[in-house]
């Protein structure tokens, strides 16, 4: 059997959004574009029904807090693999020795 990452991430996502929902009495859609808008991003919906559109129009009145975003984007992060990995496990002797300025540079990779 393959193992396939972006299934495990998709689930922990999912998981997330459902947990956050049931915390806070929102439709998990709601939870999932107020996570989008909250980015800074303008998310495109697609509703079927007047039901499903007033679902996802209530999502701008959802207020996640900084908590619940940051397990969103930790349930969704993906590994960046190589060559970050690489570079990440040896930014001490790339650095020669200044952890800072290797640390810092990489962050901003991210």
């Amino acid at each position: 059997m393959i193992h396939d990452e972006s299934n495990q991430i998709k689930t922990a996502t999912v998981d997330t959004v459902l947990a956050i929902a049931d915390e806070t009495g929102h439709s998990p859609g709601q939870i999932a574009i107020a996570w989008v808008l909250a980015k800074g991003t303008l998310p495109i919906i697609g509703p079927r029904t007047a039901e499903q559109l007033a679902d996802n129009l209530a999502s701008v009145d959802v207020q996640l807090t900084s908590e619940q975003l940051s397990r969103l984007d930790a349930a969704s992060a993906i590994t960046l693999g190589f060559p970050h990995d690489i570079v990440a496990a040896s930014a001490a002797s790339l650095g020669g020795g200044k952890h800072e300025l290797i640390d810092t540079s990489i962050r901003a990779l991210r």
